[in-house]
């Protein structure tokens, strides 16, 4: 009964109220297309900045490639995944959307498609924050090994 009500607005009260916006950029297949766009145009970036962190890092710097390929890497999935499968669609200001990748066109519940994102997002996030601690005994072992004195440069604790 529920459905038959919501049914019978949205064909007679809705068109009346609520003018539908014909733009293709406020249309789902606009921000499906773009957000496509926007990933096939940065794959090939996101690429050749792996190809660098692995071929072109010095080795003063061998100490940090380790983590920049971990965030390089989660990033070009985090955007496959975002751009192609989930793809979110969000109504702002408000803690409301949906999704509309090829997840929702094979049917995988929004539950899902939602949570699968939001770890895609904060997962890059957790991979800093692990490697900080990483990067923090890195940068003592080089400030040790080159005579330097760790109360000099007090800023490298925090990093």
């Amino acid at each position: 009964m529920e459905t038959e009500y919501l049914a019978n607005y949205y064909k007679t009260v809705y068109p009346v109220n609520c003018t539908p916006d014909l733009r293709f950029l406020a249309s789902k297949e606009g921000v499906i297309f773009y957000s496509r766009l926007i990933e096939f145009i940065s794959l090939p970036i996101q690429i050749l900045t792996t190809f660098c962190i692995l071929k072109r890092t010095p080795e003063s710097m061998n100490y940090v490639k380790s983590s920049l390929l971990n965030v390089n890497i989660c990033s070009i999935l985090a955007g496959i995944v975002l751009s192609f499968f989930v793809t979110p669609f969000n109504y702002f200001p408000y803690l409301a959307g949906f999704t509309m990748g090829f997840a929702a066109d094979l049917g995988a519940s929004a539950i899902v498609q939602v949570i699968i994102g939001l770890a895609m997002t904060f997962g890059r996030c957790e991979h800093v924050e692990m490697d900080k601690f990483t990067l923090i005994s890195s940068v003592d072992r080089f400030i040790s090994d080159t005579k330097l004195r760790a109360g000099k440069h007090w800023f490298c604790r925090f990093f």
